[in-house]
């Protein structure tokens, strides 16, 4: 069963496997399945209608990012405004 959800595991008759999370939410949007995205990443699909959620609950996972630069660009203005952004958008409170 699965963890805690009462239900009994799916399996597939067909898998697609797709290289990006941008391509997993278009393949989603388009019908072709259904998938694991990040909430906080799709906040605006969820709104706008492209994709629904299956169930309230979310999922807590282990994941995290390191987010990287080049150590000559540390002081370039574009880059820490980036993070900043970055930053706003997906740490966790």
């Amino acid at each position: 069963m699965a963890a805690g959800l009462g239900i009994e595991p799916i399996k597939p008759n067909r898998l697609v496997r797709l290289d990006t999370m941008s391509a997993v939410v278009l393949a989603a949007e388009q019908g072709v399945g259904v998938a694991l995205v990040p909430s906080r990443l799709s906040a605006d699909r969820f709104v706008a209608g492209g994709l629904v959620k299956l169930f309230d609950a979310e999922l807590m996972t282990n994941e995290s990012y390191v987010l990287l630069h080049r150590p000559e660009d540390k002081k370039r203005e574009d880059l820490q405004e980036l993070t900043q952004w970055i930053l706003s958008k997906c740490r966790v409170a």
